[in-house]
């Protein structure tokens, strides 16, 4: 899930992949391995996004699937988690797709 946070942040700031690779530090082919879920982020690269999109590194882990450590542990609240954070980034993808359906703008990505 947390890939799916990390491309609608991009996409939200309206920030082509070429842009966002760049800033990072990566290839674009890079960059669109971890967007789609092929590729593990590394904290390394959400330190990265926090200080380009001004956002707590926390709250980009809260998108991550494998935020806790002890699975059988509370996972009430790790199911609890994830199905909030999954209704968020719905809510959030709404918003770029009425975005750009106002603006006649395709959503396709930008390169």
């Amino acid at each position: 899930m947390i890939h799916r946070a990390l491309r609608t942040i991009r996409r939200y700031h309206e920030t082509p992949r070429t842009e966002l690779s760049s800033k990072l530090g990566i290839s674009q082919a890079q960059l669109t391995a971890i967007e789609s879920g092929k590729k593990p982020v590394q904290r390394e690269l959400l330190e990265k996004y926090s200080n380009i999109y001004d956002i707590k590194v926390s709250s980009l882990i809260f998108f991550s699937e494998t935020l806790s450590t002890h699975p059988k542990k509370n996972k009430l609240s790790e199911n609890f988690r994830a199905a909030f954070a999954g209704k968020v980034l719905d809510i959030m993808e709404w918003v770029i797709k009425k975005d750009a359906d106002q603006n006649e703008q395709p959503i396709e990505d930008k390169h």
